[in-house]
């Protein structure tokens, strides 16, 4: 061969070497942005517009379906009468705002109870505390919605709800509410009166003794004009229904939890009510910031971020039926599993590392505990001991940064060098840490973590 053909061999050897590794740069940095940057596209709260009509969607995503109440006369005769389960947003946003204007006041209470109502319990100014009750400031959660027309105008909703308060005991309730629809205003029927007349025990057909006019007043007018349904309205309706099971039902909180996230993240009630006490304040006096709206499967993900940088993920069948995730690493959430499965191993080792540190801050010591590999664990008595020691190892909340990493001999085990510092800002010192993660079989890893004292 001559000495020519062998340079021009060369020659397009080193152009394909050149062309490999940059290819596999860009697919690193690549890969990088995508784990980095995963929720660039989130949309930023609108505090000044709660219907934030500026939503965008991915082709993935999917609009929420609206419902116009005045598509679609019915005949009102006895056999067309029948309630029908409600779970669109313009009837639960409705009747939120019906049934908070019921308990704003006793004298809202007594100016909304439907003239019906008033004459069968006999209710005056002097016996309406009997129907508004005790509770100061009262906290209200709609669970269930019903609907019957009654007249061409005016629609019937039955709704079940749970009602507590400071140091009362949460009740589940039930009430009506009958709406004009071309008055915009409304009337309602207290539990007592459905006690009473039996419609408590089922949800059969309903018939009203008198379905006049209802007569305004300064009390029960409804504005459509506040009842958003667009996406920003439902993710900030979720974290308040999170905020008012937090207060008066924390049972049902529990029970709200996604199943698999449940099981990975409490061991049992015990350690949910420890998660809870040393989180509650915090919860209550966060908002959202961000959030993003996607699709997958048979079911729409919220995805929430707080003021203070927390995750919340709710998995949505409707506004009144959801499972809730409190953050986003103790559970492989769809978006990271695409992503950390097309992502070069050096990634997924950050990926898993992102996850300690949000554990951490997150004070969420077993999922740590858990994935320490043998040898380390072997240095703790157990769990306590192992948490006190994170515990004077870090600062309250953590912020990180990753200064070197190497590839060890081990089969898929790198070393990162972080340097973490004090998120809150309060104390100016730093320490680095050596912390190894050994990648595993479907997102799960091996940790080791040591201080780095040169």
């Amino acid at each position: 061969m001559s000495e020519k053909k062998i340079k021009t061999i060369i020659f397009i050897l080193s152009i394909a070497l050149i062309v490999i590794l940059f290819l596999l740069i860009y697919s690193y940095r690549k890969n990088i942005k995508n784990y980095n940057d995963n929720f660039n596209n989130i949309e930023n709260v609108d505090n000044e517009n709660t219907n934030s009509e500026n939503v965008s969607f991915t082709d993935n995503d999917e609009e929420l379906y609206e419902y116009d109440p005045w598509d679609e006369d019915i005949p009102v005769e006895e056999e067309n009468l029948e309630l029908i389960k409600q779970t669109d947003l313009y009837s639960y946003f409705l009747m939120k705002q019906c049934v908070e204007k019921f308990y704003q006041s006793v004298q809202s209470c007594y100016n909304l109870l439907d003239e019906d109502a008033k004459n069968t319990l006999n209710i005056n100014n002097n016996t309406i505390y009997n129907i508004y009750g005790n509770i100061s400031n009262p906290i209200i959660c709609i669970d269930e919605i019903y609907l019957e027309s009654v007249k061409p105008t005016q629609n019937l909703y039955k709704v079940y709800y749970r009602i507590g308060g400071e140091n009362v005991n949460t009740q589940n309730l039930a009430l009506m509410v009958r709406v004009d629809l071309d008055a915009y205003n409304f009337s309602v029927y207290p539990y007592s009166y459905l006690s009473v007349n039996n419609y408590l025990k089922d949800n059969n057909p309903i018939i009203l003794k008198n379905i006049n006019s209802i007569e305004d007043n300064e009390y029960n007018r409804y504005d459509i004009g506040e009842i958003y349904t667009d996406n920003q309205a439902v993710i900030l309706e979720l974290f308040e229904r999170l905020k008012i099971d937090l207060q008066i039902d924390l049972n049902h909180l529990y029970n709200s939890l996604d199943e698999e996230y449940k099981a990975q993240r409490f061991a049992n009630t015990a350690s949910f009510n420890e998660y809870i006490n040393t989180n509650r304040d915090s919860i209550l006096n966060d908002s959202i910031s961000k959030f993003k709206v996607k699709q997958y499967s048979s079911i729409i993900q919220y995805y929430g971020i707080t003021q203070t940088e927390n995750h919340y993920i709710f998995n949505f069948n409707n506004i009144m039926d959801y499972t809730i995730l409190l953050d986003n690493y103790t559970s492989e959430l769809p978006q990271y599993k695409e992503m950390y499965n097309n992502s070069l191993p050096r990634v997924k080792g950050e990926y898993c590392l992102d996850r300690v540190i949000n554990a951490i801050n997150d004070k969420n010591y077993n999922f740590i505990y858990d994935k320490l590999s043998v040898t380390q664990k072997a240095e703790f008595n157990d769990l306590n001991a192992f948490a006190n020691y994170l515990k004077n190892a870090f600062y309250e909340e953590n912020s990180y940064k990753i200064e070197d990493y190497m590839t060890l001999s081990e089969n898929n085990a790198y070393q990162y060098l972080i340097k973490i510092t004090d998120k809150t800002g309060k104390q100016k010192s730093f320490r680095r840490y050596d912390i190894r993660i050994v990648l595993q079989d479907e997102e799960n890893f091996i940790l080791t973590i040591e201080q780095n004292i040169n």
